[in-house]
């Protein structure tokens, strides 16, 4: 059995074991070892604590408050330890090398400055409503460009209260075969992910190329 294997199987036996407690402790280990797929905690928590053939009242009560509040509350404590590493390690990341990247701090600030507005928390809302949008990768961003640390918090909150509703509700619904729709989550997750990551590249290698033609045509 792989360490993957292992680490999901611990996750499930909490949570059938624990109750809310396992599904607050999964949360936290799911954000902070990302090798756990995301949608994991919620949708074990939907099949294992939810009975079968449960009025609809109870399956939305387990789901709001066993699964989405506590699941939220959860995610929003591990994404602000990701924006603390970007808020205090991206500055000192970026001046020792972002002369190699092609990027300075000026121009983080500028990025930051332009993105500000409502704009800016509706997407950080998205971001952590949809499942298949990875919660860390947009921590770590968030604190690089400085968002407003309050805001930050209620609207992670407020996201990802739909998102472990949502996918509480989908383990209870597909039952024995939620195992199934998780690896399809995390595999759409894991695309939107690499997507990520190589725009950032993307970026980066553009601007290398359009400060070395400036410097050349210079």
């Amino acid at each position: 059995m792989s360490l993957t294997q292992v680490l999901i199987e611990a996750v499930s036996s909490w949570i059938r074991e624990l109750g809310w407690l396992g599904v607050f402790g999964g949360v936290m280990v799911e954000t902070a070892i990302t090798i756990i797929p995301s949608p994991l905690v919620p949708m074990a928590a939907g099949f294992s604590l939810i009975p079968p053939d449960s009025p609809p009242a109870e399956v939305l009560y387990v789901a709001a408050v066993t699964i989405g509040l506590v699941g939220s509350v959860a995610a929003t404590l591990g994404s602000l330890a990701h924006y603390a590493i970007g808020y205090y390690g991206g500055k000192p990341l970026v001046e020792r090398l972002g002369g190699y990247l092609g990027i300075s701090w000026d121009e983080i600030e500028a990025f930051s400055r332009r993105i500000r507005g409502d704009r800016e928390w509706i997407g950080l809302f998205l971001s952590r409503a949809l499942p298949i949008i990875p919660l860390s990768p947009i921590s770590v961003g968030a604190g690089v460009v400085r968002m407003d640390p309050y805001r930050f918090t209620v609207f992670t909150l407020l996201g990802a209260f739909p998102r472990y509703l949502v996918l509480g509700i989908a383990g209870y619904l597909v039952g024995v075969a939620y195992e199934e729709l998780v690896s399809a989550l995390d595999a759409a997750e894991t695309a939107v992910a690499i997507i990520m990551v190589a725009g950032v590249a993307a970026y980066i290698l553009a601007r290398r190329w359009t400060r070395k033609g400036d410097k050349e045509s210079g």
